[in-house]
Order: structure tokens, then C-alpha cells, then sequence
């Protein structure tokens, strides 16, 4: 399990370095002070609960260049064990104060770029949780070249769905791109929320509990990061 989950950090890892390297380039203006918000983003996310159901996570470090240079106002990235199978889930919640840091943080890019073949059609996927619908995508991977001493993992299912200041979730990189445009939303941020999980290990039923249970306990941090201007 332990190969497993190292190949899933670092998959995610990669994307970030991805990320950083399309916007590192890019001008940011000054914008509209929304300071307070993104305080209150980030101490709501250090209320998010370790426990999620039949689920308790564990923090996870992401390298700190890769941090640096994805510039987030809030990282959570954590393991989250299966109290009765024991089998592992990668979450990862990424909030950054200027929208245009996540236009490079988007799956089909990243994953590719570093590896990984995509063996499935990006599928829509619309969750009900606690009375929220999120609409987001299922994504499938296969790693095609790993580091040395890493053995090879099966398909990664990438469940991953991006949350806008305005309440809003979208599916792909459209809506964060408006939101980059826009002149009112852009400096207020956006997040994006990948849950990771191994194809072969858990069954759908235990892939839909782990979703459900993981973002129910992130509720409160992803409202809020929906909370920063009006629709």
C-alpha cells in the first residue's frame, strides 16, 4: 500500500509542478482586497476534521518548491484510511488567491505530461452531498513510466471537481478560466479538490462512500471557499 499511495502523492505532486510552470510567467495585477476572505478560507480549513465516517486522515507533505511556486493561499493533502479494509484514498484541496494559478492544475495536462496514460474518456459526474450538487469529472490513469524502486500500480481514478468564489462548481478548466476573466471573481481565488483512489482495491460502492464521506467533512471549507461574491 505504501508504493501505492507514494506513486498517487507523487502524481498529484507533479500537477502542481505543472501548474506553477504554466503560470510562472504570467503579470498579476493588483486586485480587489480580499484579504479577510481568503483569511477565513484558511482557517476554515483548519477546522476540516480528521475523521470522515469509516475514513481518518493523515496529513501528507507536498514538496515545498512546488508550493512555492503554485503560490496557495490553503493546501490540505492528507491520506484517508478505511477503518474496516484499510484501503487508502488521496484527497487534495488546492485554494489559491488569483484564479489564474490553477489554469495548469487540470488532469488531462498534468497526468499525461508525467507518465501516465489516460485509459478512459473523461466522464461528467454530478454528486449530491449533504444537499450540494457538485458537478465535476471522473478521470482514469495508468502509470506508463515510473521512477526507479517504485513497482508498477494499477489505474488511479481521479475524482476532481474545482469550486468557484461564487458558489459555483464546474468540471474542467472553463469555469476557472471565466473566473480569471472576470475582473471581480479572479483575485478572490478558486479551489481545486481531487479525490484519488486505486481502481483495483476499492469497489464502486467503497469509491462513493470514500467521495461522500471525505468532502461531507470538507463541507464547511468548500461553502466557504464558495462564499467570496455574489453569483
Amino acid at each position: 500500500m505504501g508504493k501505492r499511495s507514494d506513486i498517487a502523492v507523487s502524481a498529484l505532486t507533479l500537477c502542481l509542478l505543472g501548474a506553477a510552470l504554466a503560470d510562472r510567467m504570467k503579470f498579476h495585477m493588483p486586485g480587489p482586497d480580499a484579504a479577510p476572505y481568503h483569511q477565513r478560507v484558511r482557517e476554515a480549513g483548519a477546522r476540516v476534521p480528521y475523521a470522515a465516517g469509516n475514513w481518518a486522515g493523515e496529513d501528507t507533505e507536498l514538496p515545498p518548491a512546488a508550493v512555492a511556486m503554485l503560490h496557495p493561499n490553503l493546501v490540505i493533502s492528507r491520506h484517508y484510511r478505511n477503518s474496516q479494509t484499510a484501503h487508502l484514498v488521496e484527497f487534495l484541496l488546492i485554494q489559491c488567491s488569483d484564479s489564474r494559478d490553477l489554469i495548469g492544475h487540470y488532469p488531462p495536462r498534468c497526468y499525461p505530461a508525467n507518465g501516465y496514460l489516460q485509459v478512459r474518456a473523461p466522464e461528467p459526474q454530478d454528486w449530491q452531498v449533504q444537499g450540494l450538487t457538485i458537478h465535476g469529472t471522473r478521470y482514469e490513469f495508468q502509470p506508463s513510466r515510473l521512477p526507479s524502486g517504485f513497482q508498477w500500480v494499477g489505474t488511479q481514478v481521479v475524482e476532481d471537481f474545482m469550486v468557484l468564489p461564487d458558489g459555483t462548481t464546474c468540471r474542467d478548466l472553463q469555469g476557472i478560466d471565466a473566473a480569471a476573466r472576470d475582473r471581480r471573481k479572479k483575485f478572490f481565488g478558486g479551489a481545486h479538490v481531487q479525490v484519488v483512489s486505486d481502481a483495483a482495491l476499492l469497489t464502486e460502492s467503497e469509491r462513493e462512500d470514500a467521495f461522500k464521506q471525505i468532502i461531507a467533512a470538507a463541507l464547511p471549507l468548500i461553502e466557504q471557499i464558495g462564499g467570496g461574491v455574489k453569483p
